[in-house]
C-alpha cells in the first residue's frame, strides 16, 4: 500500500517502468505531483502547481517527463525532470486567455490548425507508438457534441496540434479516449457508454453499462505483469 495522503486526495497515478509511481493529488484547492518509490515505498512531493491548476490525471512516457490534464483551465501540461526535486512545468497546451497573468504564461505552446480547444479533459493517455496524447474533449459549452482528441506536439517549434479527432456520444463531466493498436476506445462517461472505433472513426461496437463511468481503458494482458 502506497500513501500520498499528506498531499490530499489522489486523483490519478501512472507507472514509469523504472520503479516509480507518479500521482496527482489535490488538497485545499491545490494540486501536486508525488513520486512513490515502489521498492522503498517512500513518497516525496516533486511539484506544486500554481493555484489556478486543477489537475485531473497524469501519464508518464518514461523519458523523464510527464503530462498532466487540468480540468480548469482545460489544458494539457508537460512537466520535465519529473523524478527530481527540480521538476518544472515546461509546456502548456491551452488557451492564452486562460493562462494570462500566471507564472506559466511563458510556457504556452502555439496552436497549429483550425479546431476548437478542448473544454473539459479527464483521463489523459500517452501513445508510445505515435508519441501522441489521447483524451475525450467533453466540450462542455456546446452540449450535444463531445469529441475524441489526439494531440501531437513539437518541442523545437513550441507548438501543438490535433493529430486526430472525431465526434462521439456527448458527455459533459466524465470520459476518456484511448488509441489501442489499430482502434480507438472512447468512454462517454455520463451516459455509461463505451465504444470502439476503427482508424477512420467509424463505430465498431458500442456498450452501455447502465451507470456513469469516469473512464474506460482497454488492456492487453499479454503485455502486462500478469503474463
Amino acid at each position: 500500500v502506497y500513501s500520498t495522503k499528506r498531499w490530499g486526495n489522489m486523483k490519478d497515478f501512472d507507472y514509469d517502468g523504472y520503479g516509480n509511481l507518479y500521482a496527482v493529488t489535490q488538497k485545499k484547492n491545490r494540486s501536486y505531483i508525488a513520486r512513490v518509490d515502489v521498492g522503498t515505498q517512500k513518497a516525496v512531493k516533486t511539484l506544486t502547481f500554481d493555484k489556478k491548476v486543477h489537475a485531473q490525471s497524469i501519464t508518464v512516457p518514461g523519458d523523464g517527463s510527464a503530462f498532466v490534464s487540468s480540468k480548469s483551465p482545460s489544458s494539457v501540461i508537460k512537466v520535465s525532470n519529473i523524478a527530481s526535486t527540480v521538476a518544472k512545468v515546461s509546456a502548456v497546451f491551452g488557451k492564452k486567455s486562460e493562462w494570462k497573468n500566471t507564472k506559466y504564461s511563458k510556457r504556452l505552446y502555439q496552436k497549429e490548425g483550425k479546431y476548437a480547444l478542448p473544454d473539459g479533459i479527464n483521463l489523459l493517455l500517452y501513445n508510445s507508438d505515435k508519441s501522441t496524447l489521447s483524451f475525450l474533449n467533453n466540450n462542455r459549452t456546446k452540449k450535444g457534441e463531445s469529441y475524441y482528441y489526439e494531440y501531437q506536439w513539437k518541442d523545437e517549434k513550441k507548438s501543438f496540434t490535433v493529430f486526430r479527432n472525431f465526434k462521439v456520444p456527448y458527455s459533459e463531466k466524465y470520459g476518456s479516449g484511448q488509441w489501442f493498436g489499430t482502434h480507438y476506445v472512447v468512454c462517454s462517461g455520463d451516459g455509461g457508454i463505451f465504444s470502439e472505433y476503427d482508424t477512420s472513426g467509424k463505430l465498431i461496437k458500442e456498450f452501455t453499462s447502465g451507470m456513469a463511468l469516469r473512464s474506460t481503458v482497454k488492456v492487453d494482458f499479454k503485455q502486462t505483469c500478469f503474463n
